[in-house]
């Protein structure tokens, strides 16, 4: 799927199993309303314990998109383009 120009690899459903690569991922609902965005250097050890996961099912988010991106000042840049153009519900604005 292309998010603002950007390719994200899914859906994988948020409860999956994730390899360690970096990237920035979206959790979206299943009418692709965006829950939450971040980024982050190891996405299976990030969303194992992401302390936001718990919150995504209470506004329909179950499903996990993946951008990947080794840079660490592309994926930040991209996270807060993504962040202000979509204004999720979870995670800071």
């Amino acid at each position: 799927m292309n998010i603002l120009g950007f390719n994200f690899e899914g859906p994988h459903p948020i409860d999956g199993a994730f390899n360690d690569v970096p990237g920035i991922y979206l959790i979206l609902t299943s009418t692709r309303i965006v829950v939450d965005v971040g980024q982050t250097d190891k996405l299976g050890q990030r969303i194992s314990s992401h302390e936001r996961k718990s919150s995504w099912p209470q506004y329909g988010g179950t499903l996990l998109w993946f951008h990947h991106e080794p840079s660490l000042q592309s994926r930040l840049a991209k996270e807060t383009q993504l962040r202000d153009t979509y204004n999720p519900v979870c995670g800071d604005r």
